[in-house]
C-alpha cells in the first residue's frame, strides 16, 4: 500500500499552503528528478492528487496522464482511493500531537488569506463529495474548518448552517467534537448565549460518554481535550452567572495545564486571568491583583506585551486596583489598555469596546461623569454599527450609557436605552439569566425614579430638583426607601 492515502490523512486538518507545497514539490520530482523510480512514484501521487483534489483542483484526464507516466495501472490508483474511502484510522493524530489544536483561521487572518481559504475549501469540500460520503471524517473536518473561516469573514449565519447540516453527518466521538466546538464558537458570535450553554452541554455529555479513549493513539490527548471542555464550561458559567461554580471549574483546568504545559504557557495564564476575574466578581481584589501581579510578567516574556491574551491582564488589572484608595492608578491601566487594544486589535474590535466600558468605568468612579458619558456614547455607536442592535454586548453599552443618562437628568432617553437592552438579554439568555435580571432590575428602578421625579417636579423646580438629587446619591439606602414607596 502506498503511504501517500496515509499522508493525506495527516495533512488534510492542516493548512491549505501545506496541501499545495507537496502538491508542488510531487510535480517537481516528477519532471526533475534524476532517477526514474522517483520520478514514477512523484508521477503516481500526482495522479493520487488529481483524482481527489488533493492541492490542486480535481481532474480526471490530468490523473489519467500522470498514471500513465507513472507506469501503475488503474487498480493501484483505485485502491488508494478505496483507502481514503475507507474512513479508516485516525490517522489525522499524528499531526495533532506535533501541532496541538491549531486555529488555522487565526493563521489564515494574520496572513491575509481567508477570502482564498474559503474558496480552496470550498472547491475542496465539493471535490471530495464525489468520492467520499458524507459521514467521511475528513469531510465533517474540512466543513467545521470552513465553517471557521466563515465567522471570521463575518459571515455566521452561514456557518451556523453548514455546522448543523455537517453534525446531522457526524456518527462519531473524533469528528463530531470539531464540530460542536465550531458550532459553540458560532453562536457566541451571533451572541446566543443560550446555545452556546446547550452545544457546551452536549460537548461535555459526549465526552462523559466514553472518555474519548478509544480514538485516541497518542499520550495526554484525553488531558488536551478535558482542559478544552474545562475551559468552554467556565465560559457557559461566565455568562450564566454561576461564579462558584466557575471558581471551581477554572482551577481544575489550572490544575491540568500546569500538568500538560507547565507555568509558563497561554493556556495556563488565561485560566489564571479568568480566576482573577472570579475574584474581582466577589470583591477579592487582593487575591486578583497578586495572581495577575504574577502572571503579565510571565505573559509579557513569552507572548509579548501586544497579546491580546496579555491585553486581557491588563484590562483585568485595571479593575483589581480601582479600589477607594487607588481609583487614579486603575484609570491609568484602563486608558492604557484601551490605547494598546486600539492599536493592536481596532476600535471596532469586540474586546476594545469592552476597554472602553472598563475605562468609563474607572471614569466614573472618580466622578469623572462627563468623560464617561461621552465614551458611553461613543462605544453604543460603534457596538450598532460592528455587531449589531440584538447583541449582549450592544445590550450592555445600551445599559451603561442609560446610566449615564439618569445621571444627567436624561431619564426618559435612559429608559428607553434599558428598556431595550431587556428585550436583547431576554432573547440571548431567558428571562432568568443573572444579566437579564439586573437589566430588569435597573429598568424597575428607572421607572421609579421618573414617577418619583414627576411626583416631585409639581412642587421642586427641576433645576433644583437635579441637585438635590445629586447631594443624595451618597445616600443610596435613603434614596431606595423612597423610591420603593412611590413605587
Amino acid at each position: 500500500m502506498n503511504q501517500f492515502s496515509k499522508i493525506w490523512y495527516q495533512t488534510m486538518i492542516g493548512d491549505f499552503r501545506l496541501w499545495r507545497s507537496i502538491f508542488n514539490g510531487l510535480e517537481t520530482q516528477a519532471k526533475l528528478h534524476p532517477n526514474r523510480r522517483c520520478q514514477s512514484n512523484a508521477a503516481f501521487q500526482l495522479a493520487f492528487c488529481y483524482q481527489i483534489g488533493f492541492g490542486c483542483d480535481r481532474c480526471g484526464s490530468q490523473s489519467l496522464s500522470w498514471l500513465d507516466r507513472s507506469g501503475r495501472c488503474a487498480e493501484d490508483l483505485d485502491h488508494e482511493v478505496k483507502f481514503i474511502q475507507a474512513n479508516e484510522g485516525p490517522w489525522h493524530v499524528g499531526i495533532s500531537r506535533e501541532l496541538g489544536r491549531p486555529r488555522l483561521q487565526d493563521a489564515y487572518k494574520a496572513s491575509n488569506v481567508l477570502i482564498e481559504a474559503e474558496k480552496v475549501y470550498g472547491q475542496a469540500i465539493l471535490d471530495l463529495g464525489y468520492l467520499l460520503n458524507k459521514e467521511h471524517d475528513v469531510l465533517i473536518l474540512l466543513k467545521a474548518s470552513l465553517a471557521q473561516i466563515l465567522n471570521e469573514l463575518g459571515r455566521s449565519a452561514e456557518a451556523e448552517v453548514l455546522l448543523l447540516a455537517t453534525l446531522a453527518s457526524s456518527r462519531n466521538i473524533s469528528s463530531t467534537l470539531p464540530v460542536l466546538r465550531a458550532l459553540k464558537e458560532t453562536y457566541f458570535l451571533l451572541g446566543r448565549f443560550k446555545d452556546v450553554e446547550a452545544t457546551v452541554l452536549e460537548e461535555k455529555a459526549l465526552w462523559d460518554q466514553g472518555n474519548h479513549k478509544s480514538s485516541m493513539a497518542f499520550y495526554d490527548s484525553n488531558a488536551m481535550e478535558e482542559e478544552t471542555i474545562l475551559r468552554d464550561l467556565a465560559a457557559v458559567y461566565w455568562h450564566q452567572g454561576k461564579y462558584k461554580e466557575m471558581e471551581t471549574t477554572v482551577m481544575q483546568r489550572i490544575e491540568v495545564t500546569k500538568k500538560l504545559y507547565g507555568e509558563a504557557d497561554r493556556q495556563t495564564l488565561s485560566s489564571m486571568t479568568d480566576l482573577a476575574a472570579v475574584h474581582i466578581h466577589f470583591g477579592r481584589m487582593e487575591q486578583a491583583r497578586g495572581i495577575l501581579h504574577h502572571a503579565i510578567p510571565i505573559a509579557e516574556k513569552i507572548l509579548g506585551k501586544d497579546d491580546p491574551d496579555v491585553l486581557e491582564m491588563s484590562y483585568q488589572l485595571s479593575f483589581a486596583v480601582s479600589t477607594r484608595r487607588e481609583r487614579k492608578a486603575g484609570a491609568i491601566i484602563a486608558t492604557r489598555n484601551l490605547e494598546d487594544r486600539k492599536r493592536v486589535l481596532g476600535e471596532r474590535n469586540i474586546t476594545t469596546q469592552v476597554s472602553v466600558q472598563g475605562l468609563a468605568y474607572n471614569l466614573d468612579r472618580q466622578g469623572r461623569r462627563r468623560e464617561a458619558l461621552e465614551l458611553r456614547e461613543t462605544s453604543l455607536k460603534v457596538s450598532r454599527e460592528s455587531i449589531g442592535e440584538n447583541h449582549p454586548r450592544t445590550a450592555e453599552a445600551m445599559s451603561m450609557l442609560a446610566i449615564s443618562y439618569f445621571r444627567f437628568g436624561r431619564w426618559e432617553e435612559g429608559e428607553v436605552l434599558q428598556a431595550h437592552g431587556v428585550d436583547v438579554y431576554m432573547n440571548a439568555f431567558g428571562e432568568h439569566h443573572i444579566d437579564t435580571k439586573a437589566a430588569t432590575d435597573r429598568l424597575a428602578r428607572f421607572r421609579r425614579w421618573i414617577r418619583f421625579r414627576a411626583f416631585v417636579a409639581r412642587v421642586i423646580p427641576q433645576s433644583i430638583f437635579m441637585v438635590v438629587i445629586r447631594f443624595l446619591e451618597s445616600s443610596n439606602a435613603w434614596v431606595q426607601r423612597t423610591l420603593h414607596y412611590y413605587a
